[in-house]
């Protein structure tokens, strides 16, 4: 009889767990999202695709949307604000830049930030400090930097990220310029010594180094250096700041001999010097010494004396280009310009007539489109002058260079002795740059959410187009402030992709701005528009689990239980079964008892 009870008791056991379990089993998938979201929820996790290898640390990285502004040979500290955004640990977290190939910034040292542990959700701030070339250009450079971490089963993971900055000037060459010079007496004659001084002007835009000054020319005249001395060491010439011309005053000694024989004599002046990268350059200057008084001859014949008493020697009158110019800053390749220049009679004593002027290309750079290349000139009179222009164009096919304009002068004075002198002008012309946008369009999308915008670019020119860097402008809201994407070689074209955000619904209208130097270091834009449509998107944020898809479709039959319900059913379960067991042993005692009576 025992042994009935016991079954019994059993099976009414076993009945109220299944039935708990049921209810427990009907809400399984319910508890099962809501303990996958406390616990960093994940696309896989519900279908049981959250595995150790799943649970990676999200390190990201912030820059601020104002590039930091550099100059050529300062230092650059980068400061990279990180984050891991997810709440799992990063174990080893290494950040280092990769500058090994960038020719812009300069490796000094080790540059790594190491972390042993970095949390999930946390954050933390670095600078890296590194310098910016000498001989950086003008633009926007990226630096790469490479993240190394691993997750808390010793998974390793690599990904690399791009830091901007921007070099807002450049450290251009030296260019020295001799001017100002000067005698220490206007009136001179044989034996005297006298000072020629001048001013050495850097007009550049770096230091010039080891500079250098000689004046010869004294083979040709009866003019010579005191003691020998006709060079002088002058060293660095620093940079000009501010459009101030830096400057350093050279003097030599001169002295006339007593045998000389022209009262007008040419010496000349060369300057050499270095620049940061001990390239060499040399700028040369002649120097006039005029208005010399001859000593008189003796001679045995009185007449011929008297004849030189009665007939004073006047110098040579002498024709130069004192001064030109060209109506635009930059001469292009191609294109036309006004080129101007003055002439001047440095006679003190002699006026000049009959005056033809040639201006020629010696190399075929330029052309003239307009008028005659001879000037026709009655008389000049003495230390006088006469301005004259001409519109000439640049040869398409010219390189970045310097090229020479040669202007002859052929005159005579008012005795019928006739003259000829020769100016050469260098003119510095700057490559053909031409980058045209073939294509540009923005793929349709979300307001506020990232798409696509897609253009195709070709260098039409003849130079190579340097720093090249894409923005946009409008109604769409650049991703990135602007992108940096290099150099383009003359006659090639390319494509890329820059992400960007429309601001409104409906049409966006936008404008691609392209940005490049040229070979003179010019800055050159490139336009197109687009323009795309964009829809709203509802974004959720009330409910954390609202919208997420169970795979297994609900059956509307099915009766779902609330915890507290579950517990509930339980108690009463137990509780009946252990009156239907109080009952069935009660009547089961009764019987026994009334067959023993």
């Amino acid at each position: 009889m025992n042994k009935k009870i016991c079954l019994i008791t059993v099976l009414l056991l076993v009945l109220s767990i299944s039935i708990v379990a049921l209810a427990d089993d009907d809400t399984e998938g319910y508890r099962s999202i809501v303990d996958a979201y406390a616990d960093g929820y994940d696309a896989g996790y519900a279908d049981g695709k959250n595995r150790s290898e799943d649970r990676v640390p999200d390190i990201v990285f912030t820059q601020s949307d104002e590039l930091q502004e550099v100059n050529p040979g300062e230092e650059l500290e980068l400061k990279v604000e990180i984050k891991n955004n997810s709440r799992f640990n990063a174990q080893e977290l290494r950040i280092s830049p990769q500058i090994e190939d960038n020719k812009v910034l300069v490796y000094e040292r080790p540059l790594v930030y190491s972390s042993i542990n970095f949390k999930g959700n946390q954050k933390a701030t670095h600078v890296f400090k590194l310098r910016v070339s000498d001989d950086a250009k003008i633009g926007t450079y990226p630096v790469k930097f490479k993240f190394e971490y691993k997750n808390s089963y010793s998974q390793a993971f690599t990904r690399e990220e791009n830091v901007y900055f921007k070099v807002i000037s450049e450290k251009t060459k030296p260019i020295l310029n001799i001017a100002n010079i000067r005698n220490s007496s206007n009136k001179l004659k044989a034996g005297d010594r006298f000072t020629v001084a001048f001013d050495i002007n850097n007009i550049g835009g770096s230091e010039a180094f080891e500079t250098e000054v000689k004046i010869d020319g004294f083979d040709d005249s009866k003019i010579m250096p005191i003691d020998s001395r006709d060079y002088v060491y002058v060293g660095t010439i620093e940079r000009k700041e501010n459009d101030d011309k830096s400057q350093k005053t050279v003097t030599f000694d001169l002295l006339i001999s007593n045998d000389i024989e022209t009262p007008n004599n040419t010496l000349s002046v060369t300057v050499n010097y270095k620049d940061y990268e001990d390239k060499e350059y040399s700028a040369t200057k002649k120097i006039y010494i005029t208005n010399v008084e001859i000593p008189k001859k003796d001679s045995g014949d009185k007449k011929e004396e008297e004849k030189k008493e009665d007939k004073p020697i006047y110098a040579k009158p002498k024709v130069i280009v004192s001064s030109y110019n060209y109506s635009s800053n930059t001469i292009v390749a191609g294109e036309s310009f006004t080129f101007s220049f003055t002439c001047k009679n440095t006679s003190k004593d002699k006026s000049i007539r009959n005056i033809k002027i040639t201006v020629s290309s010696t190399e075929g750079a330029f052309i003239i489109t307009n008028g005659s290349n001879t000037f026709y000139i009655e008389s000049m009179g003495k230390n006088s002058s006469i301005s004259k222009s001409l519109c000439l164009k640049a040869k398409q096919d010219l390189l970045s260079n310097s090229y020479p304009i040669s202007i002859e002068f052929d005159y005579e004075d008012y005795e019928g002795v006739e003259y000829t002198s020769r100016e050469t002008l260098n003119v510095p012309v700057t490559e053909y740059s031409k980058l045209v946008i073939n294509s540009a369009s923005v793929s349709e999308g979300y307001v506020d959410a990232p798409t696509s915008l897609s253009f195709e670019y070709v260098n039409m020119g003849k130079a190579t187009v340097s720093n090249l860097v894409a923005t946009v402008k409008g109604d769409f809201e650049p991703v990135q402030e602007s992108t940096y994407i290099g150099n383009l070689q003359a006659g090639t074209s390319d494509y890329y992709d820059i992400e960007v955000k429309p601001t409104k619904e409906g049409k966006n209208y936008g404008t691609l701005v392209l940005s490049f130097e040229d070979s003179s270091g010019r800055t050159i834009e490139v336009k197109r528009d687009v323009e795309a449509t964009a829809i709203s998107e509802e974004v959720y944020k009330d409910d954390p689990l609202e919208g997420l898809i169970i795979d297994e479709p609900e059956d509307e039959n099915v009766v779902r239980f609330e915890a507290w319900q579950i517990v509930l059913a339980g108690i009463g379960t137990l509780l009946l079964s252990f009156i239907i067991v109080k009952t069935i042993t009660k009547k089961i005692i009764l019987k026994k008892f009334e067959d023993e009576i």
